[in-house]
């Protein structure tokens, strides 16, 4: 996702820029995923 606004939502396929208007794109899904960290508190993430 490149940018969004109260319309839609541009997006990068494949290194073409593509608008999507909120009114054209049905009901979404959202995904998260948890994994412990890589690196121990107080320590710059790599």
């Amino acid at each position: 996702m490149l940018a969004a606004d109260a319309s839609g939502v541009m997006l990068d396929v494949a290194g073409t820029q593509r608008r999507a208007a909120f009114a054209d794109l049905g009901a979404g899904v959202i995904q998260v995923e948890f994994a412990p960290p890589t690196h121990q508190p107080g320590e710059d993430a790599p």
